[in-house]
């Protein structure tokens, strides 16, 4: 089963890939409030969030939403103008907001409600934050309207359809418990590609994966075979792309192949570069 976007966008938080800018809009349905629909959305997600970072009840982590999180600023028109204003709020804050780095979660949430009120004065004021916010920070426009916004501010978003008639069970925190390397990289060698790695290589390094006190055979399988070497380099990029990881942890990975590569050409031992790369690859996480 395909994930939905609500998935999509969880794993997104938790591997630190979110986008810079989305716009959400809202595929109406009969009956239903468009704009009830994208706020419950946005806030069950920052809810859950919330609840999974502090460990607390689904209930303790909306009451503390609804109080202020330091790491999310909830933007809304408070006055009965047609359009955002000045006098609105100040805009000014989203500067300031999005330039420190979230405090306790991945990253700081902007939440502008009713985006299709912004003019074009506000836009064009917006759009250096819309492209470029600050580090870790992720803003969220909800257009409670079938029209577009801006074509200034649309051309900078990801946007986001999101599906009518939401329940809880839907919008529950997808489990994120990830799968321990030895059923990853398992899965990974029944793949075409890695048939020629041997029983006498996959058998130790299975062994390893669930005990990494159990190098040296592993060593020994793969030393002085430059092919089995190259197929178990491909197999740890494999696993590196497939799981849940930030960004530290794929680029160590790239740091270390670096070495692996380079460190040949001064005659170092290959179980020695090998063992570095298998260590920094999974003992370490």
């Amino acid at each position: 089963m395909k994930p939905n976007i609500y998935e999509i966008i969880v794993q997104k938080y938790y591997s630190k890939r979110l986008a810079n800018f989305y716009i959400l809009n809202s595929m109406q349905q009969y009956g239903e409030n468009i704009a009830t629909v994208l706020d419950q959305w946005i806030n069950n997600l920052l809810t859950s969030i919330i609840a999974e970072n502090k460990k607390i009840s689904s209930q303790a982590a909306s009451n503390l939403l609804a109080a202020g999180h330091q790491d999310i600023l909830m933007f809304k028109k408070n006055s009965e103008d047609k359009e955002y204003n000045q006098n609105d709020y100040s805009f000014g804050e989203i500067f300031k907001f999005q330039n420190f780095r979230p405090t306790e979660l991945n990253y700081r949430f902007i939440i502008l409600f009713d985006a299709h009120l912004i003019n074009k004065s506000i836009a064009n004021k917006l759009l250096k934050v819309l492209e470029r916010p600050g580090e870790m920070s992720s803003i969220f426009f909800i257009n409670p309207t079938m029209r577009p916004l801006l074509p200034t501010i649309e051309s900078r978003a990801i946007k986001l359809l999101i599906p009518g008639q939401l329940s809880k069970e839907k919008m529950a925190l997808p489990s994120l418990q990830v799968e321990n390397p030895a059923t990853q990289i398992e899965k990974l060698l029944s793949l075409p590609k890695y048939k020629l790695l041997s029983e006498k290589v996959r058998a130790p390094l299975l062994d390893y994966l669930k005990n990494y006190k159990k190098m040296a055979p592993l060593l020994e399988a793969v030393k002085e075979k430059a092919e089995i070497q190259q197929l178990i380099l491909e197999l740890l990029c494999d696993y590196e792309i497939g799981r849940i990881s930030d960004y530290q942890s794929k680029n160590g990975l790239l740091l270390e192949l670096n070495w692996f590569y380079r460190s040949q050409f001064f005659n170092n031992m290959a179980n020695e570069r090998m063992f570095s790369l298998l260590a920094n690859t999974f003992v370490t996480k």
